[in-house]
């Protein structure tokens, strides 16, 4: 970042980079400090989107219920003209997320189950469906439906190549399907080799 000081596009994709880094790793405020001057230099761009996302999510994290939906309306209306499915299939996933962090598991089920539905089929190297999946399995488990959980952790763990754009949540799959495995008395051998490979 500290090479590109001019208000430009490249300074703002690498705040945002930054912002999710620190999202990965559980920085929800330095994210937000990223983001906001992100989005201070890349006002009405693709680089606004991203932060807008971005802050959304970390707000959310942090309790900030009402600026995390601020940041929602604004990422919907910068992509609100665009001729597709996004702004819809976004409106879902942020609302599942936020029904989420609030603890609401079946508001936060229904949110995302709709949102995994809008994704196209070619989203193979698309990673918000393993975001979906990720919350989503989080909501099941959090309605005490560890199968649906299972489920979804599982196609995340086994997606090729769309794992590599979220490696933090392919790890932590392994995590919670082996909290799974545990709480229903079947470990497959196989699997757990397989997340100590993972994890070292």
């Amino acid at each position: 970042v500290a090479e590109h000081p001019e208000r430009d596009v490249v300074r703002a994709d690498l705040l945002n980079d930054l912002g999710f880094t620190r999202l990965s790793s559980g920085d929800a405020a330095g994210a937000v400090a990223a983001f906001e001057e992100s989005r201070e230099i890349s006002s009405e761009t693709w680089q606004e989107v991203a932060s807008s996302w971005g802050l959304a999510y970390a707000r959310a994290r942090l309790g900030e219920s009402e600026a995390a939906e601020a940041a929602a309306e604004r990422l919907l209306t910068l992509v609100e003209a665009v001729p597709s499915e996004f702004p819809e299939r976004w409106r879902r996933h942020l609302e599942g997320f936020f029904a989420l962090t609030s603890e609401d598991f079946p508001q936060a089920t229904a949110e995302l189950e709709a949102a995994a539905a809008m994704m196209p089929e070619h989203a193979a190297y698309d990673n918000e469906i393993t975001n979906i999946r990720f919350y989503l399995a989080q909501a099941y488990m959090g309605s005490g439906e560890s199968e649906m959980a299972a489920e979804q952790l599982t196609l995340i763990v086994d997606s090729g190549m769309r794992r590599a754009f979220r490696p933090d949540l392919y790890v932590r799959s392994f995590y919670l399907l082996g909290q799974i495995a545990l709480e229903r008395g079947d470990l497959d051998r196989d699997r757990v080799a397989q997340a100590k490979r993972v994890v070292g």
